[in-house]
């Protein structure tokens, strides 16, 4: 369902890592909450909160692997901005006041980038490890169009291809239906 603010109720809200969005978001009744986190790069990440379910946008929060000397912080980064992530996620599942399908996280959107090579499903995998959504959407694939069957390929030999779908989204723009 879409639905959009009254043109006199829109406005810009600057957020900050670790920020939760509830009473900003008043203009539009079916989004709850949105809660932000850091990024190992760029930008912020969304745990975003409806009445008809939640989704995770991390941004460029990634294991940037580069396979140099900084692999080991950016592992540790990564894992401590995802812990936060899914207290957050425990959370919003705990909260007696929001609806039932508040707690049921859809969709992750999670970097797979093919400039890491070998690494590249790394962080999507680590990623599934704090946190289940119905379906994962790669990002930033720069190119790697194999990498969304790649990364289910590695789901079903772990056992984890029936917990979340791997969405085969590789060219801007493309569409699909989370049926």
């Amino acid at each position: 369902m879409r639905e959009a603010a009254a043109e006199k109720n829109r406005k810009v809200i600057l957020v900050n890592p670790r920020d939760v969005l509830q009473k900003e978001l008043s203009a539009l009744p079916s989004l709850l909450r949105i809660y932000t986190f850091d990024s190992t790069d760029e930008g912020v990440v969304f745990l975003v909160v409806t009445d008809e379910g939640s989704f995770i946008h991390m941004g460029d929060l990634n294991d940037w692997d580069w396979q140099d000397e900084d692999s080991i912080r950016m592992e540790v980064a990564y894992k401590e901005a995802l812990g936060h992530m899914a207290d957050a996620w425990s959370q919003v599942t705990k909260d007696e006041n929001l609806p039932a399908k508040a707690g049921q996280l859809i969709l992750g959107c999670v970097p797979v980038d093919k400039r890491l090579q070998q690494m590249a499903l790394k962080g999507a995998l680590t990623f599934l490890e704090y946190l289940q959504p119905r379906y994962i959407a790669p990002m930033h694939l720069q190119g790697g169009e194999k990498l969304p069957h790649e990364l289910a390929a590695a789901l079903s030999q772990q056992g984890h291809g029936n917990l979340t779908k791997v969405l085969d989204l590789t060219v801007p723009g493309q569409m699909t239906s989370l049926a």
